[in-house]
């Protein structure tokens, strides 16, 4: 069982909201950011204060954060969530999982999805320090995620930015199949760390 630092950001939405490019960017922005934590988290590993890392601006990124966040012990975190229409988000989970995965099959996805809603409801219930930003508005609104979630303004760099928003990072299907494998989540879990 592996411990890692507790952030000092999270981001998080529904699946398919550009999560895996999301932290890939904020990883060259700030000290680190880590892309879905709560994989391992439901693994067994656990959370430790950031201060023995002796970095500031470490974050996640991660679709799953509703359901684990609770273990989050400074509900004063910033918190950015981003917004996508649920029924772009199901058409794309159709995309990319046309035959289902796990036991959770295609015509379950809308109810997947409402489920997380009503979890992201519960995060901006219990932190206090929420940013919410559109999900089509994401690129216009870059600067103000890097500036909500404590990174100083000269770190932001409109140029790499982007550069970095023309290349597609996404997370392969068979990480879904793994984490099935794995036994402790189920077809439906999955879904919500995408």
């Amino acid at each position: 069982m592996a411990e890692y630092f507790q952030p000092s950001y999270y981001v998080t939405g529904l699946p398919r909201t550009r999560g895996a490019w999301l932290a890939h960017y904020l990883d060259k922005v700030t000290d680190s950011c880590e892309h879905e934590v709560g994989l391992r988290l439901m693994q067994g590993d656990k959370l430790t204060y950031r201060s023995s890392y002796g970095q500031k601006h470490v974050g996640v990124v991660d679709s799953s954060f509703p359901i684990w966040c609770k273990m989050v012990w400074d509900k004063s975190l910033p918190i950015v969530i981003i917004n996508r229409n649920p029924l772009e988000v199901i058409d794309s989970l159709k995309k990319e999982f046309p035959s289902g995965i796990g036991n959770a099959f295609p015509y379950m996805y809308g109810e997947i999805v409402a489920e997380a809603l009503l979890q992201l409801e519960g995060v901006k219930l219990l932190f206090n320090n929420v940013l919410e930003v559109d999900y089509d508005d994401m690129e216009d609104r870059m600067e103000d995620i890097v500036s909500h979630i404590g990174v100083p303004k000269h770190r932001f760099n409109k140029s790499e930015f982007e550069y970095m928003n023309r290349f597609k990072i996404t997370v392969h299907p068979e990480k879904y199949l793994r984490l099935l494998d794995s036994g402790n989540i189920s077809g439906r879990a999955a879904l919500l760390f995408g």
